[in-house]
């Protein structure tokens, strides 16, 4: 589905439009073949970046084609209570700013269309800062619920069955691809830093800079939840490994006793 809006820095607020005009922000998520028709007709986009960013493992980087940049990203989303990282490209030209993804990206169309924080479709590399901060919020948001419910489990959980286990390992997954996620993007940040592609004024690199910190520190503290949560495994696993095995010893016992002839 395609949606069309608008905004210059002197209206009030952002507007849904019916057709493309210079400065539109488009949304595009779990797109049907028409609308990857009309992305590839009116906009001239390159058909394999495209398919690229239909592809929900696709790595983050950043490309320059034809006039247009286009950045892959990678971001958290929700599926029937589950969570993990999907694909979500920004392509960004002189008349038009696209984010596009295979999958619904609620919480980035939540993020525009409520409008808390005034969005300007004309300014495109400030959107697109924007957009950044509040993907690294959510997964902000994510962790930090995330070490909630392993420290919940870990501490209030008088006895740990196999799915609370399951748990733990299942948050290692998802922690593990964030992390994944956090490190191959650092390339994108260095590029646009380096000012390869978006051109970059004082208080926009202040931003990218201060955006680049946060995501250093997100990566910390994945990396130290995921230490936290393998540590409590194995101490559990420990525990389980002497119950087994003194159950064993008691096995063993039993079965010397009535061996012995009586």
């Amino acid at each position: 589905m395609i949606s069309l809006y608008y905004r210059s820095v002197q209206d009030l607020n952002l507007a849904k439009i019916e057709k493309l005009r210079k400065g539109c922000l488009i949304i595009c998520f779990e797109p049907e073949e028409d609308d990857l028709k009309f992305l590839t007709e009116n906009l001239k986009l390159n058909d394999i970046l495209i398919n690229d960013g239909m592809d929900p493992y696709e790595i983050p980087r950043i490309e320059k084609e034809d006039g247009l940049i286009y950045i892959f990203l990678r971001v958290p989303v929700f599926r029937l209570r589950d969570v993990f990282t999907t694909t979500l490209l920004v392509v960004i030209s002189e008349n038009f700013f696209l984010i596009f993804s295979k999958s619904k990206i609620d919480f980035l169309e939540k993020f525009i269309l409520e409008n808390k924080t005034p969005i300007v479709t004309t300014q495109k590399t400030r959107l697109f800062i924007q957009i950044l901060y509040e993907i690294y919020e959510q997964f902000n948001r994510l962790i930090l619920k995330i070490n909630k419910e392993v420290r919940k489990i870990a501490f209030e959980t008088a006895k740990v069955e196999d799915e609370e286990i399951k748990r733990f390992i299942r948050f290692e997954v998802i922690l593990n691809d964030f992390l994944d996620a956090f490190l191959a993007t650092k390339v994108v940040f260095n590029s646009i830093l380096k000012q390869e592609y978006l051109k970059l004024f004082s208080p926009d690199r202040e931003l990218i800079e201060n955006l680049f910190l946060k995501a250093q520190q997100l990566e910390e503290l994945a990396s130290a939840n995921i230490r936290n949560i393998a540590n409590i495994r194995e101490g559990y696993e420990s525990i389980f490994t002497n119950t087994v095995n003194k159950v064993l010893k008691i096995l063993i016992f039993f079965t010397i006793l009535l061996s012995v002839p009586q």
